[in-house]
């Protein structure tokens, strides 16, 4: 839930997400055109 928010909240902004945990986010982002996720 909490990775949720972060992306939606992103995506929102503009922001790129840059995490370790990237195999939940890119998950997340084939549900949400726009996300971006990127490894530290």
């Amino acid at each position: 839930m909490n990775d949720m928010l972060i992306a939606l909240t992103a995506r929102e902004i503009g922001a790129t997400i840059v995490t370790s945990n990237l195999l939940e986010f890119r998950r997340i982002a084939t549900k949400m055109p726009g996300l971006k996720v990127a490894a530290p």
